[in-house]
């Protein structure tokens, strides 16, 4: 239930179900760190000489500064302030060590008028120095920490509201090698996977009414498209015929030919149409995985003409309906397949406006309900993590009235929250982990 959960932290924040007693963590009073003003960003990496976990900081106005907290073996904090040279605001930041010196070092990007700056700030274990890795043309929406290749670095992936993605391939020293996408400018979504089992990351998108495929060579990228019959929703990517290659859903979300169709990867990233599914039931939210254990991905949609989950089972003679399964209420707005009980068997997971429904599958296969969260508030981050080290996954999320933590438990619900000491008005952000070495989460 995590992956589905952590993509609802912004929504989730009081769960009102009673449910049964169960073991649950205890936290101290919290250690507050007095901050200048109200910060936008947090993230958390080992910076320092210890094996301690310290934080990161940044705070907009009117310093514009990078505060670092870095833990002591006694509990506290020490704060390092760090100038912020030529920057306006900082738009995001992302925690690796890219020079392979031992210490975490914070990669950020700073969005202005008509371009976007990465900056790193590199550690040597008691200060950080600054430096412009590159300035790439475009507003930035996203920067991600990837692996491109199995050269043991980490690398970086740009995406931008007006250009092209950019890759930034990193050599191990702190410096990185960028790489244009070309093409990708106008693509509405993307996933980058391995299409032709060359062991390199290609792109594959969505634009307007086309399939765009981005093939990574030694040289670059080579562009192909798919010209697609109507105007695609969503789409995802998987092995769905067991051949051991990447293929490709699309789900159409139009009145007249709502459908979702299976493109499969003929082995060279050509996709010709192979099966058409929930034909005239407007798809749009798709779920993808194997939830019979039978080695073969099987998918979900949301339908949004009827309060509805349409299942499809992958078999070998390729999809069979076991659905709809009937909701309640409106449309919903997420779906996925988790295990949400460790019993190895996955469940459907569904949001529904307030609320978070559980089906699980029957013995003839169609998918009923078996529990309902009711959601409360609203804050705008949480976390999904095993706080309590039980092996069911709870939900941490930041409220007015401190931080509530919501246990997991074996019977498919969670606790009522459970607060840390109130902490005022509601917090922009968390960071989870152990900041003492006590090998539990803090």
């Amino acid at each position: 239930m995590h992956r589905f959960l952590l993509r609802l932290a912004a929504l989730v924040s009081v769960v009102l179900i009673p449910s049964i007693a169960f073991p649950q963590s205890s936290f101290t009073d919290p250690i507050y760190i007095k901050t200048p003003r109200q910060g936008t960003l947090l993230v958390s990496g080992n910076f320092g000489y210890d094996s301690q976990i310290d934080l990161a900081y940044w705070t907009p106005h009117p310093d514009l500064d990078l505060y670092v907290w870095y833990k002591n073996g006694d509990g506290d904090f020490t704060k390092s302030v760090i100038p912020v040279d030529d920057v306006a605001t900082l738009k995001a930041m992302k925690v690796g060590d890219f020079n392979a010196d031992g210490y975490d070092d914070i990669i950020a990007i700073e969005t202005m008028t008509n371009d976007t700056k990465v900056l790193l700030f590199t550690s040597n274990g008691a200060s950080f120095t600054q430096k412009t890795i590159a300035t790439a043309p475009g507003l930035a929406e996203s920067i991600q920490v990837v692996k491109f290749n199995d050269d043991e670095h980490l690398d970086l992936l740009m995406s931008f509201t007006n250009a092209d993605l950019i890759s930034y391939l990193g050599n191990g020293s702190g410096t990185f090698t960028a790489e244009t996408v070309t093409g990708t400018t106008s693509l509405r979504s993307f996933r980058h996977v391995d299409l032709n089992n060359d062991d390199r990351l290609d792109f594959v998108g969505l634009n307007n009414t086309t399939l765009k495929i981005f093939l990574k060579s030694e040289t670059g990228y080579t562009a192909s498209e798919k010209i697609l019959s109507d105007t695609p929703f969503d789409f995802e990517v998987a092995d769905f015929d067991g051949d051991d290659f990447v293929d490709v859903a699309v789900s159409f979300f139009t009145n007249s030919s709502g459908r979702i169709d299976i493109y499969k990867n003929a082995g060279d990233a050509t996709f010709p149409a192979s099966q058409t599914l929930a034909a005239g039931q407007q798809p749009y939210l798709f779920a993808q995985a194997d939830y019979d254990n039978d080695g073969r991905q099987d998918l979900a949609a949301s339908s949004f003409n009827s309060p509805s989950v349409l299942i499809f089972n992958n078999t070998p003679g390729g999809f069979m309906s076991y659905g709809p399964t009937q909701t309640k209420g409106n449309a919903s707005t997420g779906i996925i397949f988790a295990d949400t009980n460790d019993d190895n068997i996955r469940e459907l997971v569904e949001l529904r406006q307030q609320e978070i429904n559980i089906y699980t599958r029957s013995n003839s296969g169609v998918f009923v309900l078996d529990e309902t969260i009711i959601l409360a508030l609203f804050p705008n981050s949480g976390e999904v993590v095993d706080i309590n080290d039980d092996q069911f996954n709870d939900i941490v999320a930041p409220s007015s009235k401190g931080i509530g933590v919501m246990y997991g438990q074996p019977n498919f619900s969670f606790s009522e929250p459970v607060y840390t000491q109130t902490v005022g008005d509601l917090q922009p952000a968390i960071s989870i982990a152990d900041f003492n070495n006590d090998n539990l989460k803090d």
